[in-house]
């Protein structure tokens, strides 16, 4: 079994790539995935020698672009740290040097600032709200872009493509300082997230959907919430959230996510044959088709049908229900590499017990697994999981 460490550029060149990854190997990791793409944020730094918060740029690349592939309306924009070079290019030399197997983890679809720039390719709810933060992977330029954002990350000597946010993102993943003053079921919360742009709603009319008739159903139960008329039906697990579903939207409903499923199967079986053959693609996964955010939403079958790797993280989860959840994806896809990842910092790991106990949950049948975050985390916490690994 394999075990990697997620990082960011910043972490590695203000530490120095080489203490940074010996770092890492020290505490008994043997691969590094850091981040080619992400959206911005604003992180603390425990033990960054140069920062101590910082604000990440929005939407860009940690490495040079180099594909002619990608779609004119959707030009990838580059770092400020690779004004002077290519990160990429120094973080892999490192690795190479200290024996480490180095990830692009690519967060694709979640990007604010093309989004904001081209607002037409971005996720369109029931009422015709933009979702700035999320690219539609429906449409046609929007996909090119993901194929050719994967390919360029696979151009550097990478083992892997840990792909993240190949996905619908939705209303309830976070956006810019999110406010609203009433409760949102995850059922409200999902029909706010369904794409209703052009290409979705064509999509959904070649298979036999009225798109027209559930965007209006979807507008009615909404308008009717929001205004206390109607109420949140029961949905304290996933089969009820699926009735409360199927209640509202009916067969074209389920066609619907069924639609949904298989415009991210697509993109990934195009994502794999673009890639050089040798670079593994790993696909964030969640098995719950209501997830909208940085997982592909696919349910066992559609999850089996991509024929690719696939990562389950478990963030957020206690050990009792990592362990069944482990479980029951090992029975769903047991043909297929599975990957496995956890926190082993705040706000799930603040002690080292939290880690081991979490760590063991998980089982012994993964491909790798992988711990969030180096940048964020104490230093102290590399010894943890030194002692989870040595156990």
């Amino acid at each position: 079994m394999s075990h990697a460490m997620w990082c960011h550029v910043h972490d590695l060149l203000d530490e120095g790539p080489d203490e940074a990854l010996m770092r890492m190997k020290d505490a008994g990791l043997n691969a590094v995935s850091v981040a080619g793409t992400y959206h911005v944020g604003r992180f603390l730094l425990p033990h960054n020698p140069r920062r101590k918060v910082v604000i990440l740029e929005d939407g860009v690349t940690y490495f040079q672009p180099r594909a002619k592939t990608y779609p004119k309306p959707l030009q990838p924009v580059a770092s400020t740290l690779c004004a002077g070079g290519d990160p990429y290019e120094t973080i892999a030399s490192a690795a190479a040097r200290h024996d480490m197997h180095m990830r692009a983890w690519l967060v694709m679809l979640h990007n604010s600032r093309l989004g904001s720039t081209q607002p037409t390719m971005t996720l369109q709810n029931a009422f015709g709200d933009r979702y700035l933060h999320g690219l539609c992977p429906n449409q046609p330029e929007v996909r090119d872009f993901a194929i050719a954002l994967a390919s360029d990350a696979a151009l550097y000597p990478v083992r892997a493509l840990d792909l993240e946010a190949l996905a619908f993102m939705g209303y309830e993943h976070p956006y810019h300082h999110e406010k609203r003053g009433m409760f949102l079921s995850p059922l409200d919360s999902f029909l706010l997230s369904i794409c209703f742009c052009p290409a979705c709603s064509t999509l959904f009319k070649a298979r036999g959907i009225n798109a027209e008739i559930c965007r209006a159903k979807v507008q009615k139960y909404i308008t009717g919430r929001l205004r206390g008329d109607v109420s949140a039906p029961g949905t304290a697990d996933e089969a009820q959230l699926l009735a409360a579903f199927e209640e509202i939207l009916g067969e074209d409903g389920l066609e619907m996510l069924k639609a949904r499923e298989a415009t991210i199967v697509t993109l990934a079986r195009a994502i794999r044959k673009a890639v050089r053959p040798e670079v593994e693609v790993i696909l964030r996964t969640s098995f719950s088709p209501f997830f909208t955010g940085g997982k592909s939403a696919l349910r066992p079958e559609a999850a089996r049908s991509t024929g690719l790797a696939l990562m389950f993280t478990f963030f957020g989860a206690e050990p009792r229900s990592i362990r069944a959840e482990a479980e029951r994806i090992h029975k769903e896809c047991a043909d297929q590499e599975l990957h496995a990842g956890i926190m082993a910092c705040a706000p799930d790991t603040n002690y080292p017990s939290q880690l081991e106990e979490r760590y063991r949950a998980l089982g012994e049948r993964w491909a790798s697994i992988s711990f969030y975050h180096y940048g964020l985390m104490p230093l102290s916490n590399l010894g943890w999981i030194r002692a989870v690994l040595d156990d």
